[in-house]
């Protein structure tokens, strides 16, 4: 409804301008910065309401539009992105 698969892989489908979103709860990610954290709550809670917050290496300010979203839909989302192998 919002676009990402435009931009972000699914279970291998998708667009290639931002990450996969297929297995990515839980892993260390390595940022622009050089500094590493964890993909965990915190990390998707800013990455959807401020995606210029944090930029995964490899990729680019400015790419990730900021989206719009409910409370509610900002958490199924990470349920969604959470589900996925």
């Amino acid at each position: 409804e919002k676009g990402c698969i435009g931009c972000h892989k699914i279970n291998g489908e998708g667009g290639q301008v931002g990450p996969s979103l297929s297995g990515i709860t839980g892993k260390t990610v390595e940022l622009s910065t050089g500094d590493k954290i964890i993909r965990d709550h915190e990390y998707f809670e800013e990455a959807i309401l401020n995606p210029d917050a944090r930029i995964v290496k490899g990729y680019q300010a400015g790419i990730m539009p900021k989206v719009n979203l409910t409370h509610e839909q900002e958490h199924e989302l990470e349920e969604f992105i959470k589900s996925l192998k």
